[in-house]
């Protein structure tokens, strides 16, 4: 391909086309871009439930190493119990991040978004339900 040939097949599209001339003597300055906004605030929102993700993540491993002491004694955890105990959370986010595509993909954004919040919930109630389970004549 000739470069030059593809100079004049770009700039044949711009508005205010020169003569060929005038072609063949400057080069174009760069390609042209649209007129936008910087910032769009559905970026900004969607930038925003994007990192929800990390901080939901962040406040339930914060929870559970603040409660671990407590845990600690109710349930007779191990050094080794109490390090899997806070460590399932990132085996959780990482099992859940490669599901997450697939998912997305087959269902949709608000049913990946909908399953993710109720996995949060059901967590959050099944660690608010740990003293019950344990004192109940299930646990064994």
């Amino acid at each position: 391909m000739d470069p030059k040939s593809e100079i004049k097949k770009m700039t044949s599209l711009l508005p205010g086309d020169p003569s060929p001339e005038a072609q063949e003597q400057t080069p174009p300055k760069g390609p042209v871009y649209c007129k936008a906004p910087i910032t769009n605030w559905l970026v900004v929102v969607a930038a925003l439930a994007a990192s929800l993700s990390g901080l939901m993540l962040g406040y339930e491993m914060g929870l559970t190493s603040g409660v671990l002491l407590q845990l600690r004694e109710l349930l007779s955890l191990s050094c080794r119990e109490q390090e899997l105990l806070v460590s399932s959370h990132l085996l959780g986010a990482l099992l859940m991040s490669l599901a997450g595509g697939p998912l997305l993909d087959r269902y949709g954004r608000r049913f990946s978004l909908l399953l993710s919040a109720a996995l949060v919930v059901g967590g959050t109630v099944m660690l608010i339900a740990v003293n019950t389970l344990v004192s109940s004549p299930w646990a064994g």
